[in-house]
């Protein structure tokens, strides 16, 4: 199943993976939702090979009432899912040449 809270956090990991070694060489603070404890922890693990020794960049976590700044990813990431899991391409389609798209390969026996 798509929705599968396991599959969707192997999909994050590879995610933030991604994110992190694409980083234009001049960030250095990285802000993300706050999630549960063990989440964070997870994201922390994750980030912690890419950010490097020592760390390139730190870490904070915020939440979206206090950081609008996160409203624009929120809004991506939705429209990217709803197409992804094909239940509308229109909010892709309405933030058109604004996005970039990327194919990450799934893992071996990922599906």
């Amino acid at each position: 199943m798509v929705d599968a809270p396991g599959r969707k956090e192997a999909a994050r990991a590879r995610a933030l993976r991604w994110m992190a070694l694409e980083l234009e060489t001049g960030v250095r603070h990285l802000i993300l939702d706050r999630r549960q404890d063990a989440q964070n922890a997870a994201d922390r693990r994750v980030l912690g090979g890419p950010a490097g020794r020592p760390p390139r960049f730190t870490l904070e976590r915020r939440s979206p009432a206090d950081e609008p700044l996160l409203w624009p990813a929120d809004i991506v990431v939705g429209a990217a899912a709803a197409q992804v899991l094909g239940r509308t391409s229109v909010y892709v389609d309405m933030l058109g040449e604004v996005l970039r798209s990327v194919s990450v390969d799934r893992p071996e026996g990922g599906g």
